[in-house]
């Protein structure tokens, strides 16, 4: 059976600009770059394909965690 799992992000291009290295996250873990936007748009959204081999979720494991825009002002100022 194949699976196909696709992702999108989206990112505004201001400095500093941190879409390729998004890029290069994705990339770094087995998804392929199907088409990323200019950056003479001023926004980043781009389409990765998952090419790598499948692993089953771990129960009760958190994937992430959505921390708001308080913490994220918070982190920008000390980068």
């Amino acid at each position: 059976m194949r699976h196909r799992h696709h992702d999108h992000l989206a990112r505004h291009r201001e400095a500093p600009d941190r879409v390729p290295l998004i890029c290069d996250w994705f990339e770094e873990r087995g998804f392929e770059r199907r088409w990323l936007s200019d950056p003479e748009a001023g926004f980043g959204v781009g389409v990765h394909r998952f090419t790598g081999r499948p692993e089953p979720l771990v129960p009760g494991e958190r994937m992430f965690t959505f921390v708001g825009y308080g913490v994220l002002e918070g982190t920008r100022a000390r980068t």
